[in-house]
C-alpha cells in the first residue's frame, strides 16, 4: 500500500469573522432567507468599508467589557480582560453557522499567521466538572501573576445547556496581546514578534492614528496587520463580491499584501497566490 504523507482532518485555513454589527444595523433578519443576499447599498458599502480597513490597517484586537467566568472544581475563576483576536478552524460548509454568530465577512489566513504571533487553539473545559489545570489540582492559577493572561485560552464547551457543545464546535483559535506580553518579548530579544502588533494610540503611522481617532464607537486595543499568509475572503453575498471586484482600491490593497515581506518562514510562493474568494452561500457546497 502506498503511504500518503501529510494527511490531516484539520483545515489549514483559520477564519476571522466580522460584521455582526453591520448585520444588526441594516439586515438583522438575513438568516430568515435561504440565501445570503445584500441588495441594499448601505449594507454593501458598509461591508466594503470593513474589508478595506482590514486590508489597510489589520485585524482588530478587542477586550470584553466584563470578565468571563470559568467554573471548575466547584469554584469560579475570573478570566483576565486581555486583548484578543479570534478565528475558527472550520469546513467551509459550516461557514453560515459561524456567520450567524459573528458576521458575514470572513478573513482567512494560513495557520502560520497565528504561529508567528503566539496564537494557539483554545483549551475547552466542561463547566462545573473537575479539571486538572485549576486549583486544587494546580497552583498555576494565581491572580497576582501575569501568567493569569494565559487563561484567556480556556473556554467552556457549552454556552448554556450541558450537552450541546456549541462553543466546542467553534474550534476557536486565538491571538492575545498586552503591554506585559510586549515587555516579555522585548526582554527576551523577540522584537520581531512584537513588531507584528500595532498599538494605534502609540504609533508613528499618522494614517493609523487618524483612523483610530475617527472611530466613535468601540475601538481596538491593538491591530494585527495582514501579510502573505492572508489566504481567503468569504464574502457576505454575491453583491458584495461583485462590488469588491469593481473597487480598484481594494484590489490594489490585496495585491500589496501578497507582496509584503513574509512572516517567520513564509514561503515565497505565497506572494504569487491571490486569496481564494468565495461567497457565503457557495461555501455550503464544500
Amino acid at each position: 500500500m502506498k503511504k500518503v504523507f501529510g494527511e490531516t482532518t484539520h483545515s489549514d485555513f483559520l477564519i476571522h469573522w466580522t460584521g455582526k454589527d453591520i448585520d444588526e444595523k441594516y439586515q438583522p433578519d438575513w438568516t430568515a432567507e435561504f440565501q445570503s443576499i445584500t441588495e441594499d447599498d448601505k449594507i454593501i458599502n458598509a461591508y466594503l468599508e470593513r474589508l478595506k480597513y482590514i486590508l489597510k490597517y489589520g485585524l482588530w484586537m478587542t477586550k470584553d467589557n466584563e470578565p468571563e467566568i470559568l467554573e471548575a472544581n466547584g469554584e469560579k475563576f475570573e478570566k483576565p480582560l486581555v486583548a484578543r483576536t479570534c478565528f475558527t478552524e472550520l469546513k467551509l460548509s459550516e461557514a453560515r453557522k459561524h456567520a450567524q454568530k459573528f458576521g458575514r465577512l470572513g478573513i482567512g489566513v494560513k495557520r502560520y499567521f497565528l504561529f508567528d504571533r503566539l496564537g494557539s487553539p483554545m483549551m475547552y473545559i466542561q463547566s462545573k466538572t473537575h479539571n486538572i489545570f485549576f486549583p486544587p489540582y494546580s497552583d498555576w492559577f494565581d491572580k497576582s501573576k501575569k501568567e493569569h493572561e494565559l487563561y484567556s485560552f480556556f473556554k467552556h464547551m457549552c454556552s448554556k445547556r450541558a450537552l450541546t457543545y456549541d462553543l466546542f464546535s467553534e474550534s476557536e483559535w486565538r491571538i492575545i496581546y498586552s503591554e506585559n506580553i510586549k515587555k516579555i518579548l522585548q526582554d527576551n530579544g523577540r522584537t520581531i514578534i512584537s513588531s507584528f502588533f500595532i498599538n494605534p494610540r502609540d504609533t508613528n503611522n499618522q494614517e493609523i492614528r487618524a483612523f483610530y481617532n475617527s472611530l466613535t464607537a468601540k475601538k481596538p486595543e491593538y491591530l494585527i496587520p495582514l501579510d502573505r499568509w492572508f489566504s481567503i475572503i468569504i464574502f457576505p453575498s454575491p453583491q458584495v463580491k461583485i462590488a469588491t471586484d469593481n473597487d480598484g482600491e481594494i484590489q490594489k490593497l490585496i495585491k500589496e499584501l501578497k507582496l509584503k515581506p513574509p512572516g517567520l518562514g513564509c514561503p515565497e510562493y505565497e506572494m504569487k497566490m491571490k486569496p481564494i474568494e468565495v461567497d457565503l452561500d457557495a461555501c455550503s457546497h464544500f
